[in-house]
């Protein structure tokens, strides 16, 4: 995480929320007596707050219909999250047998897991010595969770 990500990151939380809201409104206000003391006029500093506010807002609700456009809220990580590690799960409960097997359906060959395992960023180092279904797993395992762009689940 970058510096400005960990900012963020703190007030991604009840709290924190509570805690930019005030923050929010102390600099709004902040803005609107900075404007009075600039334009000497109460209304107009007023109609340039309110100004501000709206764009602001707009802009801010503007990002959250792109995260949901982009299925980049918590919800549909932790639901990346969580059907990954059911994947996991039920690759678990397969036999070497049915891996292979499943490896053989699906025409992924030995030397495919072998490439695949090289390239996961020494994460699961090369692979070698390790059965089908480890080697599977660990695919799965360090392979980040994401959301399909098009969820087949909506198709009809």
């Amino acid at each position: 995480m970058s510096e400005m990500d960990k900012l963020f990151d703190r007030f991604n939380t009840r709290g924190g929320l509570i805690v930019g809201s005030i923050l929010g409104l102390i600099v709004l206000v902040a803005w609107n007596r900075l404007l009075e003391f600039i334009l000497q006029d109460s209304i107009q500093s007023g109609l340039w707050t309110t100004a501000t506010t709206f764009v602001l807002l707009l802009g801010w609700t503007f990002t959250y219909f792109n995260r949901v456009a982009t299925k980049s809220t918590t919800y549909a990580q932790q639901l990346a999250e969580y059907e990954q590690k059911v994947m996991i799960r039920r690759l678990m409960e397969l036999s070497e047998e049915e891996i292979s097997a499943l490896c053989a359906e699906v025409g992924i060959s030995e030397a495919e897991l072998q490439e695949v395992m090289k390239t996961t960023d020494g994460k699961a180092g090369d692979g070698s010595g390790l059965t089908n279904k480890e080697k599977v797993l660990a695919i799965f395992k360090n392979t980040p969770a994401q959301m399909p762009s098009s969820d087949p689940r909506m198709m009809v």
